[in-house]
């Protein structure tokens, strides 16, 4: 019961978001090229080298709808927004390009005072960039606000639906998870990781969750400290080594182990659903995905989306490990993976001018960034899915119920 509760509610934030975008898509009208508002705070924005202008891309209807010239951009540059504004992030230069949403036109160029590469946490009211050497966190608008972390560097950033931002941090005294609440500029490190634990953050059921790497376990977090730990349920190897998602698909969490000396890469799919209750776990799911590299997993309502470098894909699974689609991803370039504050898994080719949009089924959809001439159509399923396992040589017997940052050590402080 507690399981099939899980993965409703999971999918469901994915499923009631798709449904807002299309109301406002409907009561505005909009399809021409100046933006309302209310449809740019969802979709996802991104540099299109060849235009010399950001594009945003409409998640909802597959086409890219709107773009606004920035220059002094590069295709390097990633783009990020809130509900008014669009940031360029230099990357190269250290700085950020403002520009409105509604105007189209580019507003200021802010200094960062740095040219470390940040990680981006979109979030309810707010957008940050994380810089995890620097043990800095920039809260974007027409202002920035620098939130520091007391010296410690920075790992595993994430965000639930209340537009609080929970992040990891290293430092002398040992590892704490810190909180940046919603509108605060400060940051309080309230709980304490285990003396000589590793581990990462996620989210499960919009809850933040520590993965605790060292002995494959989850729990919750709160201001007061972690949860009742469970265990995954996976090998301590394959939590120890693997790249956890950011978020679970529908109650079922992803890790990613890469190949190495005898062994195939793997998704294995953990039961979370019954984190912070006393329910009994499902065994995890395991899929061999072969000698490819993999990014770390991400997700998008209660699909997996995989990133494979090797093969220039973008592979994605439901959360029985059941593969949905497998699309080649532009030519030429590395691609670059993120996700929406509308839920779906938005992924660049170089230079910006083709995003593969990933729905919460696992659909894939490749979107030309040209304005408004480049509509997609769904990506074809793979043709042989590879066999889920739930257990030693068997299939799942019962449905699983229910996006992602790499396990890795945290950075030292400079």
């Amino acid at each position: 019961m507690g399981s099939a509760h899980a993965g409703r509610r999971s999918v469901g934030f994915w499923s009631i978001g798709c449904v807002l975008a299309l109301v406002v898509v409907a009561a505005s009208g909009f399809l021409g090229s100046g933006p309302a508002v209310a449809v740019r705070s969802a979709g996802h924005w991104v540099y299109n080298e060849t235009l010399g202008a950001v594009v945003h891309v409409n998640g909802a209807a597959k086409n890219a709808d709107a773009q606004a010239p920035v220059p002094g951009a590069n295709p390097a540059n990633q783009v990020a927004q809130d509900d008014k504004h669009g940031y360029v992030i230099g990357r190269r230069n250290g700085k950020l390009i403002v520009f409105g949403k509604s105007s189209l036109q580019v507003e200021s160029t802010l200094p960062l005072g740095t040219t470390e590469d940040p990680v981006v946490v979109e979030s309810l009211g707010a957008t940050y960039l994380v810089f995890p050497s620097g043990g800095r966190i920039v809260r974007l608008g027409t202002k920035l606000a620098v939130i520091t972390s007391g010296g410690g560097a920075l790992a595993s950033p994430v965000a639930v639906s209340d537009g609080t931002v929970w992040v990891r941090r290293g430092g002398s005294g040992g590892e704490r998870l810190c909180r940046v609440q919603r509108g605060s500029d400060t940051m309080s490190c309230p709980v304490r990781v285990p003396s000589g634990h590793r581990g990462t953050l996620t989210v499960v059921d919009d809850r933040p969750a520590f993965v605790d790497q060292t002995v494959a376990t989850i729990a919750l977090v709160s201001p007061s400290g972690l949860g009742q730990s469970v265990p995954m349920g996976a090998s301590v190897q394959a939590v120890s080594d693997g790249q956890v998602a950011g978020a679970d698909a529908g109650g079922r969490l992803a890790v990613v182990t890469q190949a190495g000396s005898g062994r195939s890469a793997s998704l294995v799919l953990v039961d979370a659903s019954t984190v912070g209750s006393r329910g009994q776990a499902a065994p995890p799911i395991t899929v061999s995905l072969g000698s490819d590299l993999f990014d770390p997993p991400m997700t998008a309502g209660g699909a997996v989306v995989l990133v494979d470098r090797t093969a220039n894909k973008v592979i994605t699974y439901d959360n029985h490990g059941v593969r949905k689609a497998s699309v080649a991803g532009p030519h030429g370039g590395v691609m670059h993976a993120s996700r929406g504050q509308d839920g779906r898994v938005y992924v660049d080719g170089s230079g910006g001018k083709t995003t593969l949009v990933v729905d919460g089924d696992g659909t894939v959809t490749p979107v030309t960034n040209d304005n408004g001439q480049g509509k997609g159509k769904p990506g074809a399923p793979g043709t042989t899915p590879p066999a889920a396992t739930n257990g030693p040589g068997t299939t799942p017997t019962e449905p699983p119920v229910s996006g992602g940052t790499p396990a890795v050590p945290l950075p030292s402080p400079p």
